[in-house]
């Protein structure tokens, strides 16, 4: 009976100390609060006190913000880093990105907390979008009509958007579902930034930063009646981002790092309330007030509605489709309309992919610290990766339609710079080169069974770019060191053979041409793309041009194209594989684009398979042996994983250890227990003797590799900014593409060459200035 009271006792404490913990979080929620955009941070302004303390840290270009009161969710973004993520504020843990993938300027996000919608501003591809509050379901609203847009605003209540265009200057609203597009204010604006809706009055407020007047005003929700509420005398040198509260309106003014506020129908009473910001630029009040419950129309069941289910301002809702599905003619039901032929690449931190023919857009993997390279297995449905500063390779599992959005490490602990990476889809083996440890090495597809092929020795400096060819039996892999070049091989590493080693000096990417047979590369310090034979021969330059190819990184060949990543431009493009013609950029506004390869169901063909039937024979790896002089290889041979022998009998693998202690079973091998014992014991005797030099070495290799990392991974320094961007133009990128198709060209071969250099030395496009200075907007083409 003790025992049970006791328990009532402890379930009461509990119960009690949950309720209080309720009470005080609701208590918190109760008393509103500030929070603001800093360059670097989120923070956080008492009302009461002005006290402020910082919610998130680690950012690099944080410029909005915008929360969901209810959910406890709060939303931020970082143009720099090219993010949309989300914090919940009850467990500061709980923080994900949630829009990664070919993100240029996230100008404005604004939260839908009736709809659970997230719409936000992209001002590179200038175009508005929605999607699930985790991201997910993303639908272009806005995508025409748009010069550089910049503010966004929501009233779910009414079904009604505010957006602003600060180059076309005017404040439009649409419908949440992007109907009923109208221009409101067309007059006496000049660039409008920040946007915020009066609740309890339905006035629309906002900062005008044009050059000649500076100045805030507000209107009716229909642009009617509008007013000046404060002008450049008044303490205004550069207001950003503003928000409207009870009788207050609040203001971020980042060239003079202030927040401050106003009286919101007056502009009177200007005071300062932190004076040590950095660079604020969004800001919100956490408050219910400034979200007032709704009715749901989309209530119950999503409206019927398959994906996204979106208000309008005639007070009903309708059906819409994530970007790559179409509304069937039921109008709840999503078709898709992809080609499920997917452009994949690594952009730093995550791992994308483009559909060829929509342009969709998914984020397969995210939180990578610096992916370089990758490859597909397309049967088996896995997207491979290297991560050169985690020291490690991942695999995620994706289809046509879907992807899982796990990640599983593959190889860890082994590895240093792991900067190219090869699937064997048809032996299902893995094959990466290591810049670290200067060496190349295979392993199953799950990291098991592996095997140094090419050790660190004077004829292997620092490979870089590797591709195989299982059909044939081949590999093949790039050497940027001292005596540039590529070489083939076996796939177990015998009978190696430079092919490749003129005109070439960064070899950064490789890529395979199954279907013609030939290898194709991409050369970053030559900029020019060139194909050849398998031995080396017939070699044909694809294209040169410095201002299409500057600092090319991967290239893949699909189909009659051959497409290309661009560090510079942030750019993938591409080019006719035969002419070096139909230039066009596939997509924009990445990050740092790197190893790209395409995922479609016939880029890797499958053959005679010689290992099928009981692995070939061999206890541990098998693999075809190279046919060079037809395109199907059909012998096998065994090879071992490090530490193993092959025994006689060329197939079955033992360890040292038990070769060791079992000598009959290496009889007839050429290898003996006691040259296995003896060569340790010499090496011993000599350490001593090569210790300095071992050191020596050791200084030399990590200085040339921390030289080779900086060169090979350091980011452009042509970031955009809110406040300092050039973008460029749709018919400029056409004018660079028709000099490129159209250019006087000379050629030795069916392959033309571009010329490297340019009679006309004028920028290509002609840079329009956005805000306040100036920085470059990559493209594919001269800067």
């Amino acid at each position: 009976m003790a025992n049970e009271f006791k328990h009532y006792v402890h379930a009461f404490i509990i119960f009690e100390f949950m309720i209080n913990v309720w009470i005080t979080i609701k208590a918190e929620d109760a008393n509103p609060w500030l929070m603001h955009t800093n360059k670097l941070t989120i923070d956080r302004l008492e009302m009461d006190t002005w006290t402020n303390s910082t919610l998130v840290r680690g950012l690099v270009g944080a410029v909005s913000v915008d929360y969901h009161y209810t959910k406890g969710f709060m939303y931020y973004s970082d143009q720099v880093a090219d993010r949309i993520s989300r914090m919940n504020l009850h467990n500061p843990n709980d923080t994900k990105d949630i829009i990664t993938n070919t993100l240029g300027l996230a100008d404005a996000i604004a939260v839908d907390w009736i709809y659970d919608h997230l719409y936000w501003i992209d001002a590179s591809h200038d175009h508005i979008m929605v999607s699930n509050l985790d991201g997910s379901r993303r639908k272009t609203i806005i995508n025409t009509e748009l010069v550089y847009p910049r503010a966004l605003a929501v009233y779910p209540n009414i079904g009604w958007m505010f957006f602003t265009d600060v180059e076309d200057p005017k404040i439009e609203r649409c419908g949440l579902d992007g109907s009923n597009r109208q221009a409101i204010v067309t007059t006496n604006i000049g660039s409008p930034n920040g946007l915020s809706i009066d609740f309890a009055e339905n006035r629309l407020y906002w900062v005008d930063n044009h050059v000649q007047s500076k100045q805030i005003q507000s209107s009716a929700l229909d642009g009617t009646d509008i007013r000046i509420l404060m002008t450049s005398a008044d303490n205004l040198p550069w207001a950003f981002g503003l928000v409207v509260y009870k009788d207050w309106l609040y203001i971020t003014q980042f060239t003079n790092n202030t927040v401050c506020r106003v009286d919101k129908q007056t502009g009177s009473n200007f005071q300062i309330i932190r004076s040590d910001a950095d660079t604020p630029v969004g800001i919100k009040i956490y408050s219910v007030d400034n979200q007032p419950q709704g009715t749901n129309l989309c209530i119950p069941n999503n409206g019927d509605c398959e994906q996204l289910c979106l208000p309008t301002p005639q007070n009903t809702r309708v059906c819409a489709c994530a970007d790559g599905f179409e509304l069937n003619s039921d109008a709840k039901t999503c078709l898709f309309k992809g080609s499920g032929k997917w452009l994949t690449y690594a952009n730093i931190n995550t791992i994308e992919r483009v559909d060829l023919e929509t342009n969709v857009t998914e984020t397969i993997a995210s939180r990578i610290t610096n992916a370089v390279d990758l490859d597909i297995h397309y049967d088996q449905g896995y997207i491979y990766w290297s991560d050169v500063r985690a020291k490690k390779i991942s695999r995620s599992v994706v289809s046509r339609t879907s992807i899982s959005g796990s990640i599983e490490d593959i190889v860890v602990e082994t590895v240093d710079v792991p900067d190219g990476i090869a699937i064997d889809w048809m032996y299902n083996l893995l094959f990466w080169t290591d810049t670290g440890h200067n060496h190349i090495q295979v392993s199953r597809l799950d990291g098991t069974n592996k095997k140094t092929l090419i050790k660190n020795d004077s004829r292997l400096e620092q490979p870089r770019a590797i591709v195989v060819d299982p059909n044939s039996g081949l590999l093949f892999f790039s050497d940027w060191g001292s005596q540039p070049r590529i070489e083939r091989c076996r796939m177990d590493g015998g009978e190696r053979t430079i092919i490749i080693n003129s005109d070439i000096i960064w070899p950064n990417g490789m890529t395979i041409d199954h279907i013609g047979k030939r290898l194709y590369w991409i050369d970053g310090s030559l900029n020019q793309i060139k194909s050849t034979r398998f031995d080396g021969t017939d070699t044909y330059t694809i294209i040169k041009n410095a201002d299409v190819l500057p600092k090319p990184y991967d290239l893949v060949v699909y189909g009659s194209y051959v497409y290309w990543s661009n560090w510079q431009y942030r750019t993938i493009c591409r080019v006719n594989k035969y002419t070096g013609q139909e230039f066009s950029v596939v997509v924009k506004y990445i990050r740092s684009p790197m190893g790209i390869q395409v995922f479609a169901d016939d880029v890797q063909p499958i053959g005679n398979n010689v290992c099928e039937t009981n692995n070939g024979g061999c206890s541990h790896i098998c693999f075809p042996l190279p046919a060079y002089n037809s395109a199907q290889s059909s012998l096998s041979g065994c090879m071992c994983p490090d530490f193993y022998i092959l025994l006689s009998d060329n197939k079955t693998c033992i360890t040292m250890d038990t070769e060791i202690s079992n000598p009959d079973l290496t009889k007839d091998t050429g290898v003996t227990s006691r040259e296995i014992i003896v060569y340790p014991i010499i090496g011993v005797v000599f350490v001593i003797l090569i210790t300095l030099v071992l050191i020596l070495i050791f200084w030399y290799r990590r200085r040339n590799t921390l030289q080779r990392s900086e060169r090979t991974y350091a980011e452009p320094d042509n970031r955009i900014s809110t406040v300092s961007a050039i973008y460029d133009t749709i018919d400029e990128q056409t004018e660079l593409s028709s000099k490129i198709n159209n250019s006087s060209l000379e050629s030795l071969n069916p392959y033309l060459e571009l010329s490297s250099s340019r009679t006309d030395q004028t920028n290509t496009y002609s840079d329009l200035m956005r805000i306040n200075g100036d920085m470059n907007m990559p493209k594919c083409g001269k800067e």
